[in-house]
């Protein structure tokens, strides 16, 4: 980018004094004398311009216009804004915008508060984005709004978002029960959260089938602090179907699937392990492994199968595990071209069997890697945003790389590489404020290159006195007439910086507090670099100007130096 010139041309305030020399028509006899008195008074007229320049230029623009809190300056940053997605009779989905501005220092976190009546909860975001807020009741008005927290200060309150949930229903279906433990005379189970919809659950439904007698007993107790719960009493060494269910003050949710479990025999043992052992669905970069179940459980309830592999070049193990009637596992993050081999065991409630033997699989060449997940939010401020992916699928390499691209708002162009790097995040510095870039993502190994991600917009965040839509649209229109402008203002009304501020605003189309940045900046090139700047096509005036006068125009402004006009 070209060297910056200072915006006032102090030579155009300041008229160039030359020293007078002797005409042609001067008698060439002249003494002296005169000649130095011809000197002293050009210096004492050059000395008189300075004080007066001095007096009418920068004590007024010292004194009588400067609107900008010092750079150290601790600011808030903006209010985010709440908006209402969808409600439930237990459930709310609020969308959280980010401020607009960060203040004088990065925001921290933001606090989401929900309000009840006088009941209030408080919870605290890292990034903005889709909040979901649980365990709610059922017709009932919440009250929510946000701040957000820089380094220093909060922000105001956002505008209240206000809700009524729906009418209370009965619980929904436990899910996922499974196995936890079992003695001869007891068997202990949990299961997912659950969602009592909108109404507190009061009582767990426990319905039991002795399969010995064929007896079907119903037990109903509190509704446990923690989803699991131990059942006693019950006969050593036998089958059990059991199904459960929960109540509200609506009524009961329907029963969850039944499952068949039992008690420990009197005499268990160790279980035999799995059998069948084999690898399905073999890619360049994952294999599903696949094994019956046990033959023998030992007379004791299995509770889970765990799966242990690793590659032929190294002992080290892998471990995974699965649920007690679940009999496969999918291995993802494999080599090509890689041998592994797999053990598996059962787990019963008594003990551990020994591991089968060995199955081992090659995995084929290596692939190109899949799509990569670009994520919906961004982490952003006024002149960064740090994207995030994730890629599920290397093709079997061992290393893998990205390419991003990004499109350039200033510059009016598409989507086009600005970086590669080998790590899941991409930080893209120097933007302007206020303004969306859209970013894509592509994973490259040494089979090739995958496809691109869907492309994601982002927008950074409002910053400075000129970081804002309307600000930054008047810097882009004006880009190649903005110095001129901004010049012809200065010196039209050296004497009045605010009357520059207003001629400022109407030939650039920039606002108050946005002019009044460029009017420090030439108040500040006359008052610091006025000797520098005689000639202000120097590099001595440039320098002056880029040291001195610049950087608090960057600050003032909320732009980074490159969108400076040339």
């Amino acid at each position: 980018m070209d060297e910056q010139q200072p915006l006032l041309d102090v030579s155009t305030v300041s008229p160039t004094l030359q020293e007078p020399g002797l005409s042609s028509s001067t008698p060439e006899s002249a003494s002296k004398g005169a000649k130095r008195c011809i000197r002293i008074l050009w210096i004492a007229a050059f000395a008189g311009i300075l004080a007066a320049l001095f007096v009418f230029v920068v004590l007024p623009a010292a004194i009588v216009y400067h609107p900008h809190a010092p750079s150290a300056a601790i600011v808030p940053p903006s209010a985010p804004s709440l908006s209402l997605l969808n409600h439930t009779a237990s459930h709310c989905y609020l969308l959280l915008f980010a401020s607009n501005s960060t203040g004088s220092t990065p925001i921290k976190h933001y606090t989401l508060s929900l309000c009840a009546n006088a009941d209030c909860t408080h919870r605290n975001l890292t990034l903005p984005g889709v909040v979901e807020l649980e365990d709610l009741t059922g017709t009932t008005n919440y009250t929510a709004t946000a701040i957000a927290v820089n380094q220093q200060l909060p922000s105001n309150a956002s505008l209240p978002v206000t809700f009524e949930t729906d009418k209370s229903t009965v619980p929904a279906q436990i899910q996922h029960v499974k196995p936890t433990a079992a003695t001869e005379t007891s068997l202990s189970m949990s299961w997912d959260p659950l969602d009592c919809h909108g109404a507190t659950c009061t009582t767990l439904d426990i319905v039991t089938n002795d399969s010995l007698i064929n007896r079907t007993q119903t037990q109903t107790v509190p509704w446990p602090i923690h989803p699991s719960y131990t059942i006693v009493n019950l006969t050593q060494g036998t089958r059990y179907k059991i199904s459960l269910s929960a109540s509200n003050a609506v009524g009961t949710g329907p029963s969850s699937s039944s499952m068949t479990l039992k008690t420990s025999a009197a005499n268990a043992t160790s279980p035999h392990p799995p059998t069948l052992l084999h690898a399905s669905n073999v890619t360049a970069s994952s294999v599903v492994w696949q094994w019956a179940p046990t033959a023998d459980d030992g007379g004791a309830q299995v509770l889970h199968y765990v799966l242990r592999f690793h590659s032929a070049s190294t002992s080290q193990w892998r471990i995974q595990s699965t649920n007690w009637n679940v009999v496969s596992t999918h291995t993802t993050g494999l080599h090509a071209n890689a041998e592994y081999c797999g053990q598996v065991l059962t787990t019963t409630a008594v003990a551990n069997s020994s591991w089968s033997n060995d199955t081992c699989v090659t995995l084929p060449s290596a692939e190109p890697p899949g799509q990569v997940d670009l994520n919906r939010t961004a982490t952003t401020n006024g002149t960064a945003i740090k994207v995030e992916y994730i890629l599920s699928n290397t093709g079997g390499a061992k290393q893998v790389w990205y390419e991003v691209e990004r499109d350039n708002w200033w510059l009016a162009t598409g989507l086009e590489d600005v970086g590669n790097t080998s790590v899941t995040s991409y930080t893209s510095t120097d933007l302007f404020p206020s303004q969306t870039y859209h970013f894509r993502v592509r994973a490259w190994n040494t089979a090739g290159a995958g496809p691109w991600s869907s492309s994601q917009g982002y927008t950074t965040a409002y910053q400075g006195a000129c970081g804002n839509p309307a600000d930054a649209q008047a810097y882009y229109k004006t880009k190649k007439t903005m110095k001129a402008s901004i010049q012809g203002c200065m010196i039209s009304h050296a004497a009045s910086p605010s009357k520059a501020a207003e001629c400022i605003q109407q030939k650039c189309g920039l606002s108050q507090g946005c002019s009044a940045c460029w009017v420090d900046e030439g108040s500040c090139t006359v008052k610091n670099c006025l000797g520098p700047c005689i000639n202000p096509s120097s590099a001595a005036c440039k320098q002056c100007s880029e040291d001195k006068c610049f950087p608090a125009c960057v600050v003032c402004s909320g732009v980074p130096r490159l969108y400076f006009p040339p």
